[in-house]
């Protein structure tokens, strides 16, 4: 066998290889358009279509100083009845989780979270408890290392909710010329100028 007899048998290799390969997806389109439409149908259907408020920009005065600035806040809530949390895990670990909240928050005692969260446990909304609400990043970070709450939202049940909240440096001095969201959910000045 010569060389040019070598490179045609490659050349008809390679040229077989993108015909099977032609013809896998061809017949895989097919069996995704038939076989498995009723499924991406339901998937299509799924998709909801929402409005995504944006996060609103600093405002500066003419000498660079801050006016009002854009804060998260974190409401944290537990579901206090998921599968990993077995009553010897939920037992176990709820004396350290309460101290951790006490010192963080200082909202409540321990003991004071303890009863808390015992008693919703066994209420009637145990997936939904309320554990904080408003707090800012660092304790928010905090909370996230505490026993359970470590574990994220399938094994330890933490759900965490951020809100953007609009801080005015001042407070209401110059409120009504660097703006704000009135209640019909309109901006006024500055806000309104750029948004």
């Amino acid at each position: 066998m010569n060389a040019r007899d070598k490179i045609i048998d490659r050349f008809v290799l390679v040229y077989n290889l993108f015909i099977i390969a032609g013809i896998f997806v061809f017949f895989y389109i097919v069996f995704i358009s038939v076989v498995r439409r009723n499924h991406f149908q339901k998937l299509q259907n799924a998709i909801v279509d929402r409005d995504v408020p944006a996060t609103r920009g600093n405002i500066y005065d003419i000498n660079g100083r801050l006016l009002a600035t854009s804060i998260i806040k974190y409401d944290i809530r537990w579901d206090t009845k998921t599968e990993y949390l077995t009553d010897n895990v939920f037992f176990d670990n709820l004396d350290s989780l309460c101290i951790g909240l006490a010192k963080i928050t200082g909202e409540k005692t321990p003991a004071q979270y303890k009863e808390y969260f015992i008693n919703q446990r066994n209420g009637k909304n145990p997936r939904d408890v309320k554990v904080v609400s408003g707090i800012d990043y660092d304790k928010y970070s905090k909370i996230k290392q505490l026993p359970i709450f470590n574990k994220g939202q399938n094994r330890g049940g933490i759900k965490v909710d951020k809100k953007k909240d609009r801080k005015l440096l001042h407070g209401n001095l110059g409120r009504r010329i660097i703006g704000f969201q009135n209640t019909d959910k309109k901006y006024r000045g500055i806000e309104e100028m750029m948004n």
